[in-house]
């Protein structure tokens, strides 16, 4: 999501639909994140989407399941700070584009456990 690492808000408006819900996760380190960056994204942020399972339900529905390492480097500090998700995305086919339309965000680990770093 190049929108995203970018804070590239107006390209992110586009890609999701208008009607989206999203419930981030909320552990001690995303609390820490969202408030190292205040208006907008944490400094130099990024974030790595490992998808695990994608199904298409129909014509209109699908969802995915995954991971996501999102970083960010503090003000100051020497190290960047990591903070993992699993995630459920519900997503909406619109006007031919599967587009973000729910999704669920969660600092515990998926079934099985994080992935290895670089899968």
């Amino acid at each position: 999501m190049a929108a995203m690492a970018a804070s590239d808000f107006a390209a992110l408006a586009e890609i999701v639909d208008p009607d989206a819900i999203m419930i981030g996760a909320g552990g001690a380190g995303h609390l820490e994140m969202y408030a190292a960056a205040g208006e907008g994204l944490a400094p130099e942020y990024r974030i790595e989407i490992s998808p695990q399972e994608f199904v298409m339900m129909d014509q209109e529905w699908a969802f995915e399941r995954g991971t996501t390492i999102q970083s960010w480097q503090p003000e100051g500090a020497e190290e960047r700070v990591e903070v993992r998700n699993s995630y459920l995305l519900i997503l909406r086919n619109s006007d031919g584009q599967w587009k973000p339309y729910r999704e669920v965000a969660s600092a515990l680990p998926p079934p099985g456990g994080w992935p290895e770093d670089g899968e």
